[in-house]
Protein backbone atom coordinates (compact mmCIF):
# COMPACT_ATOMS: atom_id res chain seq x y z
CA UNK A 1 0.00 0.00 0.00
CA UNK A 2 2.89 2.34 0.72
CA UNK A 3 4.18 1.88 -2.83
CA UNK A 4 0.69 2.51 -4.19
CA UNK A 5 0.37 5.73 -2.19
CA UNK A 6 3.81 6.91 -3.28
CA UNK A 7 2.73 6.48 -6.90
CA UNK A 8 -0.49 8.42 -6.28
CA UNK A 9 1.34 11.40 -4.84
CA UNK A 10 4.17 11.22 -7.39
CA UNK A 11 1.62 11.43 -10.20
CA UNK A 12 -0.21 14.21 -8.33
CA UNK A 13 -3.49 12.38 -8.70
CA UNK A 14 -6.42 14.47 -7.46
CA UNK A 15 -6.86 13.63 -3.81
CA UNK A 16 -10.53 12.77 -4.13
CA UNK A 17 -9.71 10.17 -6.80
CA UNK A 18 -7.14 8.59 -4.48
CA UNK A 19 -9.66 8.45 -1.64
CA UNK A 20 -12.33 7.00 -3.93
CA UNK A 21 -9.93 4.25 -4.97
CA UNK A 22 -9.11 3.45 -1.34
CA UNK A 23 -12.78 3.06 -0.46
CA UNK A 24 -13.95 1.22 -3.59
CA UNK A 25 -10.87 -0.88 -4.43
CA UNK A 26 -11.28 -4.57 -5.12
CA UNK A 27 -9.00 -7.43 -6.11
CA UNK A 28 -5.80 -8.99 -4.82
CA UNK A 29 -3.64 -7.00 -2.43
CA UNK A 30 -0.38 -7.96 -4.18
CA UNK A 31 -1.69 -6.43 -7.42
CA UNK A 32 -3.73 -3.50 -6.14
CA UNK A 33 -2.21 -1.89 -3.06
CA UNK A 34 -5.33 0.21 -2.44
CA UNK A 35 -7.33 -2.78 -1.16
CA UNK A 36 -5.05 -3.03 1.88
CA UNK A 37 -6.68 0.07 3.37
CA UNK A 38 -9.91 -1.83 4.00
CA UNK A 39 -8.40 -5.31 4.35
CA UNK A 40 -6.23 -4.19 7.27
CA UNK A 41 -9.23 -2.84 9.22
CA UNK A 42 -12.20 -5.16 8.67
CA UNK A 43 -12.49 -5.92 12.37
CA UNK A 44 -13.83 -9.05 14.03
CA UNK A 45 -15.25 -11.92 11.99
CA UNK A 46 -19.00 -12.43 12.33
CA UNK A 47 -20.10 -15.76 13.90
CA UNK A 48 -21.01 -18.30 11.20
CA UNK A 49 -24.70 -18.31 12.05
CA UNK A 50 -24.96 -14.54 11.60
CA UNK A 51 -23.00 -14.04 8.38
CA UNK A 52 -26.02 -14.01 6.06
CA UNK A 53 -27.69 -11.28 8.09
CA UNK A 54 -24.71 -9.19 9.25
CA UNK A 55 -21.95 -9.81 6.71
CA UNK A 56 -18.54 -11.42 7.09
CA UNK A 57 -16.94 -8.81 9.41
CA UNK A 58 -18.16 -6.13 11.82
CA UNK A 59 -16.21 -3.46 9.81
CA UNK A 60 -15.89 -1.35 12.98
CA UNK A 61 -12.24 -0.17 12.65
CA UNK A 62 -12.57 0.97 9.03
CA UNK A 63 -15.81 2.82 9.81
CA UNK A 64 -14.15 5.17 12.30
CA UNK A 65 -10.96 5.49 10.27
CA UNK A 66 -12.77 6.73 7.17
CA UNK A 67 -14.55 9.57 8.96
CA UNK A 68 -11.45 10.44 10.96
CA UNK A 69 -8.96 10.44 8.08
CA UNK A 70 -11.10 12.02 5.38
CA UNK A 71 -13.50 14.27 7.32
CA UNK A 72 -11.58 15.01 10.51
CA UNK A 73 -14.56 13.75 12.50
CA UNK A 74 -13.99 11.29 15.33
CA UNK A 75 -16.86 8.82 15.39
CA UNK A 76 -15.15 5.94 17.22
CA UNK A 77 -16.82 6.61 20.58
CA UNK A 78 -20.27 6.69 18.95
CA UNK A 79 -19.92 2.98 18.33
CA UNK A 80 -21.20 2.49 21.88
CA UNK A 81 -23.06 5.72 22.75
CA UNK A 82 -23.92 9.20 21.54
CA UNK A 83 -20.95 11.55 21.42
CA UNK A 84 -20.45 13.16 24.86
CA UNK A 85 -19.16 16.50 23.51
CA UNK A 86 -20.66 16.80 20.02
CA UNK A 87 -24.45 16.84 20.06
CA UNK A 88 -24.54 16.31 16.30
CA UNK A 89 -23.01 12.84 16.48
CA UNK A 90 -25.29 10.03 17.56
CA UNK A 91 -24.74 6.30 17.85
CA UNK A 92 -26.91 5.60 14.81
CA UNK A 93 -24.55 7.78 12.70
CA UNK A 94 -21.69 5.35 13.28
CA UNK A 95 -23.74 2.29 12.43
CA UNK A 96 -25.39 4.03 9.48
CA UNK A 97 -21.95 4.40 7.84
CA UNK A 98 -20.99 0.91 8.96
CA UNK A 99 -23.95 -0.58 7.06
CA UNK A 100 -22.47 0.61 3.74
CA UNK A 101 -19.55 -1.76 4.30
CA UNK A 102 -21.22 -4.96 5.48
CA UNK A 103 -20.96 -6.78 2.14
CA UNK A 104 -17.15 -6.59 2.10
CA UNK A 105 -15.56 -10.03 1.93
CA UNK A 106 -11.92 -10.95 2.47
CA UNK A 107 -10.62 -14.09 0.80
CA UNK A 108 -7.39 -15.60 2.06
CA UNK A 109 -5.82 -15.91 5.48
CA UNK A 110 -3.86 -12.95 6.87
CA UNK A 111 -0.54 -13.68 8.61
CA UNK A 112 -0.52 -14.01 12.38
CA UNK A 113 1.42 -11.11 13.99
CA UNK A 114 4.78 -12.34 15.25
CA UNK A 115 4.64 -15.61 13.31
CA UNK A 116 7.38 -15.17 10.71
CA UNK A 117 7.26 -18.85 9.72
CA UNK A 118 3.78 -18.45 8.31
CA UNK A 119 4.81 -16.13 5.51
CA UNK A 120 2.49 -13.95 3.47
CA UNK A 121 -0.27 -15.20 1.19
CA UNK A 122 -2.31 -12.94 -1.11
CA UNK A 123 -5.57 -11.55 0.20
CA UNK A 124 -8.48 -10.57 -2.01
CA UNK A 125 -11.21 -8.01 -1.39
CA UNK A 126 -14.61 -8.62 -2.98
CA UNK A 127 -18.25 -7.78 -2.24
CA UNK A 128 -20.63 -10.60 -1.33
CA UNK A 129 -24.13 -9.64 -2.45
CA UNK A 130 -25.65 -12.70 -0.77
CA UNK A 131 -25.13 -11.26 2.73
CA UNK A 132 -26.62 -8.24 4.54
CA UNK A 133 -29.11 -7.87 1.72
CA UNK A 134 -31.12 -5.10 3.39
CA UNK A 135 -28.12 -2.91 4.31
CA UNK A 136 -29.26 -2.96 7.92
CA UNK A 137 -27.24 -3.36 11.12
CA UNK A 138 -28.51 -3.90 14.65
CA UNK A 139 -26.68 -2.01 17.39
CA UNK A 140 -27.00 -2.04 21.15
CA UNK A 141 -27.56 1.16 23.12
CA UNK A 142 -26.18 1.80 26.60
CA UNK A 143 -29.49 0.76 28.14
CA UNK A 144 -29.24 -2.63 26.35
CA UNK A 145 -31.80 -1.94 23.63
CA UNK A 146 -31.25 -3.33 20.13
CA UNK A 147 -32.00 -0.76 17.46
CA UNK A 148 -31.73 -1.02 13.66
CA UNK A 149 -29.52 1.27 11.57
CA UNK A 150 -30.04 1.43 7.83
CA UNK A 151 -27.18 2.49 5.55
CA UNK A 152 -27.25 6.24 6.04
CA UNK A 153 -24.59 8.95 5.95
CA UNK A 154 -23.89 11.64 8.56
CA UNK A 155 -26.09 14.18 6.77
CA UNK A 156 -29.05 11.79 6.63
CA UNK A 157 -28.56 10.68 3.02
CA UNK A 158 -29.73 7.09 2.67
CA UNK A 159 -28.46 4.36 0.39
CA UNK A 160 -30.33 4.53 -2.95
CA UNK A 161 -32.88 1.84 -3.74
CA UNK A 162 -33.80 -0.03 -6.87
CA UNK A 163 -37.23 -1.35 -7.87
CA UNK A 164 -37.26 -5.12 -8.31
CA UNK A 165 -40.65 -6.66 -8.99
CA UNK A 166 -42.41 -3.74 -7.33
CA UNK A 167 -40.36 -4.04 -4.19
CA UNK A 168 -37.64 -1.57 -3.26
CA UNK A 169 -34.34 -3.26 -2.44
CA UNK A 170 -31.09 -1.55 -1.37
CA UNK A 171 -28.23 -1.33 -3.85
CA UNK A 172 -25.91 -4.33 -3.64
CA UNK A 173 -22.18 -4.97 -4.00
CA UNK A 174 -19.43 -2.52 -4.78
CA UNK A 175 -21.97 0.20 -5.60
CA UNK A 176 -22.57 0.57 -1.86
CA UNK A 177 -18.96 1.55 -1.31
CA UNK A 178 -19.04 3.82 -4.36
CA UNK A 179 -21.99 5.66 -2.86
CA UNK A 180 -20.18 5.97 0.47
CA UNK A 181 -17.09 7.37 -1.31
CA UNK A 182 -19.26 9.94 -3.10
CA UNK A 183 -20.89 11.08 0.13
CA UNK A 184 -17.52 11.39 1.89
CA UNK A 185 -15.98 13.43 -0.92
CA UNK A 186 -18.99 15.75 -1.24
CA UNK A 187 -19.12 16.42 2.51
CA UNK A 188 -18.05 20.02 3.35
CA UNK A 189 -15.41 18.74 5.76
CA UNK A 190 -13.59 16.65 3.14
CA UNK A 191 -11.67 19.60 1.66
CA UNK A 192 -11.25 21.38 5.01
CA UNK A 193 -9.87 18.28 6.71
CA UNK A 194 -7.21 17.74 4.06
CA UNK A 195 -6.23 21.42 4.03
CA UNK A 196 -5.91 21.32 7.83
CA UNK A 197 -3.83 18.14 7.66
CA UNK A 198 -1.45 19.56 5.07
CA UNK A 199 -1.14 22.88 6.94
CA UNK A 200 -0.20 20.95 10.08
CA UNK A 201 2.31 18.88 8.10
CA UNK A 202 4.26 22.03 7.20
CA UNK A 203 3.67 24.11 10.33
CA UNK A 204 3.55 21.48 13.06
CA UNK A 205 0.06 22.70 14.00
CA UNK A 206 -3.20 22.85 12.11
CA UNK A 207 -6.00 25.39 12.25
CA UNK A 208 -7.82 22.67 14.20
CA UNK A 209 -5.91 20.56 16.74
CA UNK A 210 -5.88 17.62 17.00
CA UNK A 211 -5.99 17.68 13.22
CA UNK A 212 -8.65 14.95 13.04
CA UNK A 213 -11.07 16.32 15.63
CA UNK A 214 -13.40 18.88 14.06
CA UNK A 215 -16.32 19.59 16.41
CA UNK A 216 -18.28 22.50 17.87
CA UNK A 217 -16.08 22.53 20.97
CA UNK A 218 -12.85 22.67 18.94
CA UNK A 219 -13.08 25.69 16.67
CA UNK A 220 -10.37 26.55 14.08
CA UNK A 221 -7.94 29.33 14.90
CA UNK A 222 -8.44 30.97 11.49
CA UNK A 223 -11.92 29.92 10.26
CA UNK A 224 -12.03 32.28 7.28
CA UNK A 225 -8.65 31.13 5.96
CA UNK A 226 -9.50 27.45 6.45
CA UNK A 227 -12.82 27.91 4.69
CA UNK A 228 -11.31 29.78 1.74
CA UNK A 229 -8.44 27.31 1.29
CA UNK A 230 -10.92 24.43 1.40
CA UNK A 231 -13.14 26.16 -1.16
CA UNK A 232 -10.23 26.81 -3.56
CA UNK A 233 -8.80 23.32 -3.02
CA UNK A 234 -12.13 21.83 -4.11
CA UNK A 235 -12.46 24.32 -6.98
CA UNK A 236 -9.09 23.32 -8.43
CA UNK A 237 -9.86 19.62 -8.35
CA UNK A 238 -8.17 18.65 -5.06
CA UNK A 239 -4.74 19.30 -6.57
CA UNK A 240 -2.19 18.34 -3.90
CA UNK A 241 0.78 20.12 -5.47
CA UNK A 242 -1.22 23.30 -5.88
CA UNK A 243 -2.23 23.19 -2.21
CA UNK A 244 1.39 22.62 -1.16
CA UNK A 245 2.49 25.51 -3.36
CA UNK A 246 -0.06 27.83 -1.74
CA UNK A 247 1.10 26.88 1.75
CA UNK A 248 4.85 27.06 1.06
CA UNK A 249 4.55 30.40 -0.74
CA UNK A 250 2.48 31.95 2.04
CA UNK A 251 3.81 34.77 4.20
CA UNK A 252 3.22 32.61 7.27
CA UNK A 253 5.45 29.79 6.03
CA UNK A 254 8.29 32.17 5.17
CA UNK A 255 8.37 34.01 8.49
CA UNK A 256 11.43 33.87 10.74
CA UNK A 257 11.44 31.37 13.60
CA UNK A 258 12.86 34.01 15.96
CA UNK A 259 10.36 35.09 18.61
CA UNK A 260 9.72 38.66 19.74
CA UNK A 261 7.78 40.19 22.64
CA UNK A 262 4.47 39.90 20.79
CA UNK A 263 4.69 36.16 20.06
CA UNK A 264 7.14 34.59 22.52
CA UNK A 265 4.46 32.99 24.73
CA UNK A 266 3.17 29.47 23.94
CA UNK A 267 -0.43 30.70 23.54
CA UNK A 268 0.69 32.69 20.49
CA UNK A 269 1.90 29.59 18.66
CA UNK A 270 -1.54 28.88 17.24
CA UNK A 271 -1.64 32.26 15.49
CA UNK A 272 1.23 31.44 13.07
CA UNK A 273 2.90 34.81 13.61
CA UNK A 274 6.31 33.13 13.34
CA UNK A 275 7.58 29.87 11.87
CA UNK A 276 7.91 27.42 14.74
CA UNK A 277 10.82 24.96 14.50
CA UNK A 278 9.44 21.49 13.87
CA UNK A 279 11.37 18.25 14.20
CA UNK A 280 11.07 16.01 11.18
CA UNK A 281 9.11 12.82 11.66
CA UNK A 282 11.07 9.55 11.48
CA UNK A 283 9.75 8.94 7.96
CA UNK A 284 10.71 12.43 6.80
CA UNK A 285 14.12 12.13 8.43
CA UNK A 286 14.80 8.79 6.77
CA UNK A 287 13.76 9.97 3.30
CA UNK A 288 15.82 13.16 3.69
CA UNK A 289 18.86 11.12 4.68
CA UNK A 290 18.44 8.88 1.65
CA UNK A 291 18.28 11.90 -0.66
CA UNK A 292 21.29 13.54 1.01
CA UNK A 293 23.52 10.44 1.00
CA UNK A 294 22.29 8.88 -2.27
CA UNK A 295 23.82 5.54 -1.43
CA UNK A 296 21.03 2.97 -1.29
CA UNK A 297 19.49 0.79 -3.96
CA UNK A 298 15.73 0.24 -3.85
CA UNK A 299 16.14 -3.11 -2.07
CA UNK A 300 18.68 -1.76 0.43
CA UNK A 301 16.49 1.26 1.11
CA UNK A 302 13.47 -0.90 1.95
CA UNK A 303 15.44 -3.01 4.44
CA UNK A 304 17.14 0.01 5.98
CA UNK A 305 13.85 1.91 6.27
CA UNK A 306 12.26 -0.89 8.29
CA UNK A 307 15.22 -1.06 10.67
CA UNK A 308 15.45 2.71 10.98
CA UNK A 309 11.78 3.26 11.77
CA UNK A 310 11.71 0.39 14.24
CA UNK A 311 14.40 2.23 16.20
CA UNK A 312 12.96 5.73 15.94
CA UNK A 313 9.18 5.52 16.18
CA UNK A 314 8.34 5.62 19.86
CA UNK A 315 4.56 5.46 19.82
CA UNK A 316 2.43 3.63 17.27
CA UNK A 317 -1.24 4.29 16.65
CA UNK A 318 -3.72 2.24 18.66
CA UNK A 319 -6.89 0.35 17.88
CA UNK A 320 -8.93 3.52 18.30
CA UNK A 321 -7.35 4.98 15.15
CA UNK A 322 -4.90 7.33 16.88
CA UNK A 323 -2.05 8.13 14.58
CA UNK A 324 1.68 7.88 15.18
CA UNK A 325 3.07 10.55 17.47
CA UNK A 326 6.77 11.32 17.73
CA UNK A 327 9.03 13.82 19.43
CA UNK A 328 12.76 14.08 18.80
CA UNK A 329 14.78 12.76 21.70
CA UNK A 330 18.36 12.41 22.90
CA UNK A 331 18.20 8.80 21.71
CA UNK A 332 17.43 10.01 18.22
CA UNK A 333 20.35 12.43 18.30
CA UNK A 334 22.75 9.71 19.49
CA UNK A 335 21.55 7.39 16.74
CA UNK A 336 22.17 10.09 14.19
CA UNK A 337 25.67 10.80 15.49
CA UNK A 338 26.85 7.27 16.20
CA UNK A 339 24.60 4.96 14.22
CA UNK A 340 26.30 2.52 11.88
CA UNK A 341 23.46 2.90 9.38
CA UNK A 342 24.18 6.61 9.03
CA UNK A 343 27.93 6.11 8.72
CA UNK A 344 27.39 3.37 6.16
CA UNK A 345 25.11 5.61 4.13
CA UNK A 346 27.63 8.46 4.16
CA UNK A 347 30.58 6.25 3.17
CA UNK A 348 29.14 3.24 1.31
CA UNK A 349 32.07 2.68 -1.03
CA UNK A 350 34.68 4.33 -3.23
CA UNK A 351 32.37 4.96 -6.19
CA UNK A 352 29.00 5.03 -4.41
CA UNK A 353 27.06 7.76 -2.67
CA UNK A 354 26.72 11.48 -3.24
CA UNK A 355 30.08 12.41 -1.70
CA UNK A 356 31.95 10.26 -4.23
CA UNK A 357 29.86 11.54 -7.14
CA UNK A 358 30.24 15.21 -6.21
CA UNK A 359 33.98 14.89 -5.50
CA UNK A 360 34.47 13.23 -8.87
CA UNK A 361 32.49 15.94 -10.68
CA UNK A 362 34.40 18.80 -9.02
CA UNK A 363 37.79 17.14 -8.86
CA UNK A 364 40.37 19.55 -7.42
CA UNK A 365 37.79 22.19 -6.45
CA UNK A 366 37.18 21.66 -2.74
CA UNK A 367 35.08 24.81 -2.33
CA UNK A 368 32.68 23.62 -5.02
CA UNK A 369 32.29 20.26 -3.26
CA UNK A 370 31.50 22.02 0.03
CA UNK A 371 28.94 24.21 -1.71
CA UNK A 372 27.21 21.20 -3.29
CA UNK A 373 27.06 19.36 0.04
CA UNK A 374 25.40 22.38 1.64
CA UNK A 375 22.87 22.60 -1.16
CA UNK A 376 22.21 18.88 -0.91
CA UNK A 377 21.55 18.88 2.84
CA UNK A 378 20.48 22.40 3.86
CA UNK A 379 19.14 23.64 0.52
CA UNK A 380 21.37 26.72 0.64
CA UNK A 381 24.98 27.57 -0.16
CA UNK A 382 27.43 28.11 2.71
CA UNK A 383 27.99 31.63 3.91
CA UNK A 384 31.40 33.13 3.27
CA UNK A 385 32.27 32.73 6.95
CA UNK A 386 31.22 29.06 6.93
CA UNK A 387 33.17 28.40 3.75
CA UNK A 388 36.35 29.96 5.12
CA UNK A 389 36.08 28.09 8.42
CA UNK A 390 35.50 24.73 6.70
CA UNK A 391 38.28 25.34 4.19
CA UNK A 392 40.72 26.09 6.99
CA UNK A 393 39.71 22.98 8.95
CA UNK A 394 39.68 20.46 6.11
CA UNK A 395 42.96 19.11 4.66
CA UNK A 396 41.76 19.63 1.11
CA UNK A 397 45.20 20.13 -0.37
CA UNK A 398 46.88 17.36 1.61
CA UNK A 399 46.91 13.82 0.25
CA UNK A 400 44.81 11.75 2.63
CA UNK A 401 44.64 7.99 2.96
CA UNK A 402 41.06 8.45 1.80
CA UNK A 403 40.62 11.72 -0.09
CA UNK A 404 36.86 11.49 0.44
CA UNK A 405 37.14 11.36 4.24
CA UNK A 406 37.11 15.15 4.88
CA UNK A 407 33.97 15.55 2.77
CA UNK A 408 32.31 12.58 4.46
CA UNK A 409 33.04 14.17 7.83
CA UNK A 410 31.48 17.41 6.61
CA UNK A 411 28.37 15.59 5.38
CA UNK A 412 28.10 13.83 8.76
CA UNK A 413 28.26 17.20 10.55
CA UNK A 414 25.63 18.73 8.26
CA UNK A 415 23.27 15.79 8.74
CA UNK A 416 23.56 16.13 12.52
CA UNK A 417 22.90 19.87 12.51
CA UNK A 418 19.66 21.39 13.76
CA UNK A 419 19.25 23.07 10.42
CA UNK A 420 18.97 19.66 8.73
CA UNK A 421 16.78 17.94 11.35
CA UNK A 422 14.39 20.84 11.96
CA UNK A 423 11.93 22.35 9.56
CA UNK A 424 12.11 26.07 10.29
Amino acid sequence: MQTWLEDQFAQNRPFHDTVKDLITAEGENTKNGAVNFILAHVGAATPNGEVRENGHFDMVPITSRMSRLFLGIQTQCTQCHDHPFDAKLKQNHFWGINAFLRQVQRKGTPPVPGNRMMGFSPLTLTDDTTVNHDALVLFETRNAKLLPAKAQFLDGTKLPTEDKGGKKVPVQGKVRREELARLLIEHPNFARAQVNRMWAHFFGKGFVNPIDDFNDQNQPSHPELLEELGKQYRHYGFDQKRLIRWICNSDAYNLSCVANKSNEKPESDQLFSRMLPKAMSPEELFESLMVATGSQSKEQKKELRTRWLDNLITNFGDDEGNEVSFNGTVVQALMMMNGSDLNGAIAPGKEEGNVAKIAKEYRGNGRAVVRELFLLTLNRPPTQKELEKITAAMPMRVRDKDPLAPYQDLLWALLNSNEFMLNH
